[in-house]
């Protein structure tokens, strides 16, 4: 929406607030959503638990909040990220987790995103102990307030503050982006992640090219008036889905062991 008391929000988020708020859990209000939708894979949010993604700055400053976090000035980096109050994962989580036979750990954004899910009480101890291969998948661009020059070897440093060690394979794109789309972010403070990263006996760096290639409409569609409340940064250049899901597949066990998830 773009008008009126609704300006900023998304019918996403506005039908998954609904639902929550009729249900009483967004577990279950999630579940509406995909079957409404026609999909049939298992979705779970990592809890039903409200909670809010906090930063303890290297100055000693708490900061409480996602776009406060990202927002704050001067952009003092983080020494710690916690969650306010701490909840628990869901059992179902940790059960897939238990159960599955790759689990990977997708781009966003890395710090209010991907590790803000990783905080959930039960999450980093069910991925240290599957015996699942375990995959992060890099940033294409940094995002301001949160990965600010960062290089590829950075993101891996910092998930491992708090998932450990255990992250057997990290894909990296080697494609070539595009010069405007580049030059684009760059007027946002965004830049492309540096791949610094190289193989060792923990971690295998796969380097292939995954970016989306988008066309005329695609970038219309990104780059139209989003409302004055929407703040979700830039989203034009992203993987490309079939060249990800490609190259993830290919780490997938085919051993009898193995069950697909």
């Amino acid at each position: 929406f773009t008008q009126s008391e609704l300006n900023g929000i998304s019918v996403g988020n506005l039908i998954l607030a609904a639902l929550s708020s009729t249900s009483g859990q967004f577990s279950v209000a999630v579940e509406a959503v995909c079957r409404a939708a026609g999909i049939t894979q298992q979705v779970l949010p990592v809890s039903d638990a409200e909670t809010d993604i906090a930063a303890e700055l290297e100055d000693g400053q708490r900061v409480i909040g996602e776009w406060q976090i990202i927002q704050r000035q001067p952009r003092t980096d983080v020494a710690r990220l916690f969650l306010q109050p701490p909840v628990k994962a869901l059992p179902q989580v940790l059960e897939a987790i238990a159960a599955a036979d790759i689990v990977v750990l997708c781009p966003g954004s890395l710090l209010t995103g991907t590790i803000a899910l990783l905080l959930h009480e039960g999450v980093c101890e069910a991925i240290a102990t599957t015996s699942a291969t375990c995959l992060y998948v890099c940033n294409l661009m940094t995002q301001p307030g949160q990965t600010d020059g960062y290089t590829a070897s950075r993101h891996l440093t910092t998930l491992r503050q708090y998932l450990g060690h255990r992250v057997d394979g990290v894909l990296v794109n080697n494609g070539q982006l595009l010069p405007e789309l580049v030059a684009y972010y760059a007027q946002h403070g965004s830049q492309p992640v540096r791949n610094d990263l190289t193989s060792d006996e923990a971690t295998v760096v796969y380097s292939s090219d995954l970016v989306e290639h988008p066309d005329v409409d695609t970038i219309r569609a990104y780059t139209r008036p989003q409302g004055n409340g929407m703040q979700v940064g830039l989203h034009l250049i992203r993987h490309d889905a079939a060249k990800l899901a490609a190259q993830i597949m290919t780490h997938v066990p085919t051993s009898p062991q193995g069950n697909g998830n």
